[in-house]
């Protein structure tokens, strides 16, 4: 009986052994080839796009999505009936692919005929240019398909470089080559495709390119016409890929192998205007391959964005000149713009000139160049501080300064503007108070940056330091992106602080696409007066809207002071460039709520608002805006203070009292932590400078606590009074 069970079940898998042989698509493909083929259409219609037709394009892109669905429901697939299906649909959509590559032109076709491959055409493949790629398809006997992706560029391999891949023993290989850097005219490859198990098979490849054209390229200032530094895009639409222009400035040396080290800058910007960017320090001449181009160039946010198409032939050069011109000149205003957070290495002249052009190319009259540290090490060294150190051009100046200390899991990360010195001791290197009073000795500015995210856990040093007038600026806007939560808790404290922004390069995208404007008044530019004005907090952020606000005549920073019944008179403005973005609202916010606000119903270029509001017992009052490409502006506050009283939110003070004693217990809480976990972790230097430093950073916990006790006596007592 036993022995006939046995007999039984191996009859049965034995036949099933024979089904599957014969049904090549149970259990046939797997997840790794599902993977290759959904490489090769994504790469074919995202890179190579010349390689197809309107419709075979559309239809390889939905097979792409098709493919990678079908990778996403198969790491859920259970039970083998269920994983034939998912496999079954695979082939189908092999099957499918196969038969719309076939209409790709031009298709390499290979057969393996007698373990040999014969080409079915020898004459020289065509590409459009100097960059292109080879689609192959290897047919031997079979039913299996397989796909694959790789890419060769040819100025960095040796002559005779092989292009290897593997293809299907028995069935179709399709094989996508992407190449680039191809030589002139004629180029000959030796193909070497490896079968499952098998020798190699080799073969000759000859390319042809078409002849180059030439393009001559220049931008122009918009006042007096001088060839100028510009942010360019370059796309040639055969392949829909950006070029770098041939003396496109390469950032990525001076860049510490930090953020995104590359020349080409991916900016972050509203509108559509993200992506790809070099930065050109003047006018190029370039061979380029033959076909559609297309430019985009920036000059900043105060410039209108020039967009143009062009047709290059080959054996024939094009010559274009661009001015972008002007929207606004704040400059005529009395705002001048900066970046204070920009990360560079400045120690030659060479690494000025190649920073000075980027900055220029962006407009923004100033750059706070941080030398970068942490409890390890520095990064982005400075070849000096101070004035003497200073490199100006055009109007436009890079000033060393710091963004030291920097700590990622304890108080956050503090940045430093005109410094004489870096100010940098590890053994005090979480008293923040003694960075922030050194550099006000060399008559610096001290601020937080990322606060607009609560990164770092930068409430915890806000937190202690902020009450004491030691924080002169803080970065509410960054990466594209504004936030106001932290901003509005401390001005909602009484507390005042002024608005900044920095693009945090080469983290960040591109120098300026956030910047703060200082207002110096008529008296144009230096970087002394500049360094003033954000002392004074006459400032604002932005990276499109162009705000005004006068209350009572005073300025975002200034302070008016007010008896009881005073009445104040408010005017605010946002502009933006019929061209390039055009506002779509203003608003006046105070004490964090929205109490006047204008939407653009027309089209207007400038929204303007005007109205009386009443002081009461004092407040802050600011402007903002968004622009309908998404931008964002905001601006410091003007305060309003009446005497015997704060100009704080008196409603929301205790929470917001207890949100911030709720920061200084994480900082006490975390010398507990620390000094548990130094056992398990001796050579963790932050945990073990934070728990030797402890007993001072005590005293500076205490005092602040003993600050918001105060504050809290103060809000009971100013509740009495506005009784």
């Amino acid at each position: 009986m036993t022995h006939r069970i046995v007999r039984g079940f191996f009859l049965i898998t034995l036949a099933w052994a024979f089904v599957c042989a014969h049904q090549p698509n149970a259990f046939a493909i797997e997840r790794p080839e599902i993977e290759q083929a959904a490489e090769l259409a994504g790469t074919l219609v995202q890179q190579q796009p010349q390689l197809l037709g309107d419709d075979a394009r559309a239809r390889v892109d939905e097979l792409n999505r098709a493919l990678r669905e079908l990778l996403d429901v198969e790491k859920n697939t259970r039970g083998d009936q269920a994983k034939r299906t998912q496999r079954d649909k695979a082939a189908g959509l092999f099957d499918e692919l196969s038969e719309t590559l076939q209409t790709a032109m031009p298709v390499v076709n290979i057969r393996i005929e007698n373990g040999r491959p014969v080409l079915e055409n020898d004459s020289p493949a065509p590409l459009p240019g100097d960059q292109g790629a080879l689609l192959i398809h290897v047919l031997e006997g079979g039913v299996d398909k397989r796909f694959t992706t790789l890419s060769m560029n040819c100025s960095e391999y040796p002559e005779h470089r092989k292009l290897q891949f593997g293809v299907a023993a028995k069935g179709e290989t399709w094989a996508l080559i992407g190449l680039e850097n191809v030589p002139k005219e004629l180029t000959t490859f030796m193909l070497e495709m490896t079968q499952d198990g098998g020798s190699p098979l080799s073969t000759l490849m000859r390319v042809e390119t078409a002849p180059m054209g030439r393009l001559k390229l220049r931008v122009l200032s918009s006042g007096g016409g001088e060839p100028v530094p510009a942010m360019i895009r370059l796309t040639w639409k055969t392949n829909g890929r950006d070029r770098k222009p041939a003396n496109a400035i390469e950032i990525a040396p001076q860049m510490d192998r930090q953020g995104q080290p590359s020349g080409r800058r991916m900016a972050q910007l509203p509108g559509g205007l993200e992506g790809p960017y070099w930065c050109i320090p003047g006018p190029f001449d370039m061979e380029v391959p033959p076909g559609e181009w297309e430019v985009v160039i920036r000059r900043g946010v105060e410039h209108e964005v020039v967009r143009d198409s062009f047709t290059v032939f080959s054996g024939r050069s094009v010559e274009k000149t661009y001015t972008p011109a002007r929207w606004i000149d704040m400059g005529e205003r009395g705002w001048y713009s900066g970046d204070e957070h920009v990360h560079c290495r400045m120690q030659s002249e060479a690494d000025a000139a190649n920073l000075m052009a980027w900055v220029r190319a962006e407009d923004v009259h100033l750059a706070n160049v941080v030398k970068m540290g942490d409890v390890y090490r520095t990064w982005f060294e400075q070849r000096g501080w101070g004035p003497d150190f200073r490199v100006s051009q055009n109007g436009v100046t890079l000033s060393p300064g710091q963004e030291c200390p920097r700590t990622h899991g304890e108080l956050g990360h503090t940045i430093h503007m005109n410094t004489l010195g870096m100010v940098r001791d590890v053994d005090k290197y979480f008293l923040y108070d003694w960075v922030f009073n050194e550099v006000h000795q060399q008559g610096g500015l001290s601020g937080f940056c990322h606060v607009l995210f609560n990164m770092f856990e930068v409430h915890r040093g806000m937190a202690l330091f902020v009450p004491f007038g030691q924080v002169d600026y803080i970065e509410i806007m960054q990466f594209n992106q504004m936030g106001t939560g932290l901003y509005y808790d401390f001005l909602n404290l009484g507390m005042p602080l002024t608005a900044a922004a920095g693009s945090d390069v080469p983290w960040g995208g591109t120098v300026g696409e956030v910047r703060m404007y200082a207002y110096l008044g008529g008296g144009g530019f230096t970087p002394d007066a500049w360094f003033e004005a954000v002392r004074a907090g006459r400032t604002f952020v932005t990276n499109g809207p162009m705000l005004g606000l006068r209350v009572d005549g005073a300025r975002p920073g200034e302070t008016v002071t007010v008896g009881a019944d005073h009445t104040l008179k408010i005017e605010a403005s946002a502009a933006g460039g019929a061209n390039r973005f055009l506002p779509k609202t203003l608003e006046i916010v105070s004490q964090g709520e929205v109490i006047a606000s204008v939407e653009n119903r027309g089209g207007e270029d400038t929204l303007s608002i005007s109205f009386d509001w009443p002081a009461n017992y004092g407040c802050w009052i600011a402007a903002r805006a968004t622009g309908d490409d998404g931008s964002q502006a905001h601006t410091t506050p003007v305060y309003v203070k009446r005497d015997g009283f704060r100009f704080w939110k008196l409603a929301d003070a205790g929470a917001l009292i207890d949100k911030r004693l709720a920061s200084l217990q994480e900082v006490e809480d975390l010398t507990k932590k620390y000094r548990a976990e130094l056992e398990n972790q001796p050579t963790n230097l932050a945990m073990q400078l934070y728990v030797a430093q402890s007993p001072e950073l005590m005293k500076r916990v205490e005092k602040a606590r003993e600050y918001y006790a105060n504050l809290r006596q103060t809000a009971a007592k100013e509740t009495e009074l506005r009784k």
